[in-house]
């Protein structure tokens, strides 16, 4: 499934429900974990209240590197944004200016919208263990009918690799270079890469591989405002429906208690992986697995509601 983000029953049910006012207490996180160690739960759980961290591995070490699906994406925005705070580039470009060989019905959607999932652009163009190199998967794109209208938001995994793709052509690097380089050296992740070299149908979009450490220490650099282009990042950019909005490589709501929820996950049916971030009340909460299951997709939700103490967390 190429990374593609996994909205679940329970996060639905969630956003619907009454604000209320609510305080979260890392006490409360142990026995969940241990509900989840007891179920069968094979991954890692990281948990940051104000400062205070405690990250548990079940079935792998604290510091096992796994898959973190679409949550590659935020990495992939992270990059184009900090392309455009050198000048070489702008979200307002299109992707004809960068990538050759594209119909103007391609080469005139902006990297914007791909960013925003707006392109029209499908979900996917063929299983992630396709062995394609980057130029035959552009003239695929050049030869796929769009999906919807331009600007109309529909999830596509498409636009995250064309995006990798403007990456490599912009610095002459690959994909995997320049982010080690421009964001995983500055921000200390250096748990994090692909392992080997993805072919094109996952690279830019999901697939790669991280520590729960490295990915609290990605969202403390968010936090301290280190990334080029965070607000714009974090910005509700489009309307999902059902009271989300997509910003660049994230999905923001608001709390049942009137707080800003940053948030993203992402599976292929074996992995899965979930980011939580409450900035205002300075909580993280990330889980990755590599043996998903159903239950594992409610997980994270089931931790948050715990932490505060409510089943109203958004």
């Amino acid at each position: 499934m190429n990374g593609t983000r996994v909205v679940t029953a329970t996060l639905v049910l969630l956003l619907s429900l009454t604000a209320c006012t609510a305080e979260a207490d890392p006490a409360r996180a142990g026995e969940v974990m241990r509900q989840a160690d007891d179920d069968g739960f094979t991954g890692v759980v990281l948990v940051d209240v104000g400062g205070e961290v405690t990250v548990e591995g079940m079935g792998h070490e604290p510091d096992a590197r796994l898959d973190i699906g679409s949550l590659t994406k935020q990495f992939t925005a992270a990059a184009v944004l900090a392309l455009e705070e050198d000048g070489l580039l702008s979200v307002d470009d299109r992707l004809g200016d960068h990538l050759d060989g594209l119909p103007s019905d391609k080469a005139d959607l902006t990297l914007h919208q791909a960013l925003t999932h707006t392109t029209g652009l499908p979900d996917s163009l063929g299983p992630d263990t396709e062995p394609i190199g980057r130029d035959a998967y552009v003239e695929r794109v050049a030869s796929t009918p769009l999906e919807r209208e331009p600007g109309e938001y529909g999830y596509s995994n498409v636009g995250y690799s064309l995006l990798a793709a403007v990456v490599e052509t912009v610095t002459g690097l690959t994909y995997e270079e320049y982010l080690r380089t421009a964001l995983f050296e500055p921000a200390g992740l250096h748990d994090t890469g692909y392992d080997g070299d993805p072919y094109w149908n996952l690279r830019g979009n999901g697939g790669l591989l991280s520590t729960a450490h490295d990915m609290h220490r990605w969202i403390r650099a968010l936090a301290d405002g280190e990334v080029a282009g965070r607000d714009r990042m974090l910005a509700p950019h489009v309307d999902e429906g059902g009271g989300t909005h997509y910003g660049y490589g994230w999905v923001l709501a608001t709390t049942g208690f009137d707080t800003p929820l940053v948030t993203h996950n992402g599976g292929d049916g074996v992995s899965y992986a979930e980011l939580l971030w409450f900035p205002e009340d300075d909580v993280v909460l990330y889980l990755a697995t590599d043996s998903a299951r159903e239950s594992d997709e409610e997980l994270a939700t089931r931790l948050a509601g715990t932490l505060f103490d409510t089943h109203h967390v958004w």
